[in-house]
């Protein structure tokens, strides 16, 4: 009995300690957390302060927390007088490496100041490259008219930058529909005059014709309302952006972007063409006099046949399919379709020919580097003229690139699908 009692009195005695100790490490890591978090928001503080010159520290009213964004809070930045100075906007993202802290700071102009990574727990080698390379790119520029011009020179740096630049270019978006409300955003203001309802925008597909990007215009919910695509149009030396919007089956309309520089002529323009605005965009032409509304018009028939040779198919690893003519004969089929690589989602073209034969692919959008890519635009093009590429020799193609490769065959073997099943038959 003895015995037993002085085991239960030292269970007891182990008990008190480990839980004494528990609560002792639980304390100090509350403590240490805490501490933690304080030294992060003085770090953010004082990237802050860094930004802006002659800046004091913000007040709490000055603090604006955000919900359902990357970006986490708005603060306007004063000097000792109370005058704004300027707005700076936290922003966090995570990919599969890590989080990211991204702080952006904007006058009141909407230029950019400064964009610096705060904190980060992603590789550090991809979030160096974009601060030796990149960032510095972002400073000056107008918030709502970004140029990000992210390139395969940045990309190559490091082998997932361009993951790491997703969560940067996402804050900077987030932020600017933020600031949209206080600041004149003329590329907003286009879309709202296309589709009252626009909330957002995404880049979908690029080009290298008179129209030279294709984005989505979505609503609060995300659903697509419509097509937009930009025509940077160059009238005695300047440039000028206009941009028409497409549903599946009308032209919506076409308006410009309206930045301070643009010449009033370029903007009264458009007027010429809102005879046609919410038409079938089958058949459609443009009959409009004088030098600004020829050249808009010229471009816009462009693009308008474009928009009625395509099919959408948003299936099978493809978005559309463009039949191309010679003439009133076809001459081929030309492929956009989209397929998770290694970095991220690559973008593709593929062309068959009119016999539905391989002519070759081609990059339109990829965060994947220079060296996963390109040879496999030289080992494709061997299968050139061929019906049906089979899998050993894609494998042979993509060598030691499997992740990339395996994206551009995936594509590829949609579009033969697509032709077998569809467009074989016509």
């Amino acid at each position: 009995m003895d015995n037993l009692l002085s085991k239960l009195k030292t269970a007891a005695v182990l008990l008190i300690i480990g839980a004494v100790s528990g609560l002792a490490i639980f304390g100090t890591h509350t403590l240490t957390e805490d501490r933690r978090e304080e030294n992060r928001r003085m770090a953010q503080l004082a990237i802050y302060l860094d930004m802006f010159d002659g800046a004091v520290t913000p007040s709490d009213d000055d603090i604006v927390a955000i919900e359902d964004s990357s970006v986490k809070e708005m603060v306007t930045m004063r000097d000792s007088s109370g005058n704004i100075l300027g707005y700076a906007f936290r922003g966090e993202g995570r990919i599969s490496h890590g989080d990211i802290t991204v702080i952006v700071g904007i006058d009141l102009d909407g230029n950019i100041i400064d964009v610096q990574i705060a904190d980060s727990t992603q590789t550090p080698s991809y979030v160096q490259a974009l601060r030796d390379h990149y960032l510095p790119r972002l400073r000056s520029q107008s918030i709502v008219a970004m140029d990000y011009g992210f390139t395969d020179e940045l990309a190559g740096t490091s082998a997932s930058a361009g993951m790491s630049f997703g969560n940067v270019r996402r804050i900077i978006e987030d932020a600017r529909f933020i600031a949209a409300d206080f600041l004149s955003d003329p590329v907003m203001e286009a879309y709202e005059r296309l589709a009252p309802d626009v909330a957002s925008f995404d880049t979908f597909v690029v080009f290298d014709r008179a129209f030279t990007e294709e984005q989505l215009i979505k609503d609060d919910d995300g659903n697509i309302l419509a097509y937009a695509y930009l025509m940077p149009l160059e009238f005695d030396g300047e440039t000028v952006t206009y941009v028409a919007a497409y549903t599946e089956t009308e032209f919506i309309g076409i308006t410009v972007f309206a930045f301070d520089d643009v010449p009033q002529d370029a903007i009264d323009a458009v007027e010429a063409f809102e005879g046609y605005w919410n038409s079938d965009f089958n058949g459609l032409t443009f009959d409009v006099d004088g030098e600004i509304e020829n050249t808009i018009a010229t471009a816009l028939t462009e693009l308008n046949t474009f928009v009625e040779n395509r099919t959408w198919i948003n299936a099978n690893d493809l978005d559309y399919v463009e039949t191309r003519y010679d003439g009133d004969d076809v001459s081929g089929y030309w492929f956009i379709g989209r397929k998770m690589g290694y970095n991220g989602v690559n973008v593709l073209e593929v062309l068959l020919d009119e016999n539905g034969a391989f002519d070759h692919f081609a990059y339109n959008q990829s965060p994947d580097t220079p060296d996963f890519r390109n040879p496999l635009i030289d080992a494709f093009g061997a299968y050139s003229g061929q019906t049906e590429i089979t899998q050993n020799e894609a494998e042979d193609a993509w060598s030691g690139a499997t992740f990339t490769g395996e994206s551009v065959y995936a594509i590829i073997s949609a579009a033969f699908q697509y032709f077998a099943d569809t467009l074989g038959d016509e």
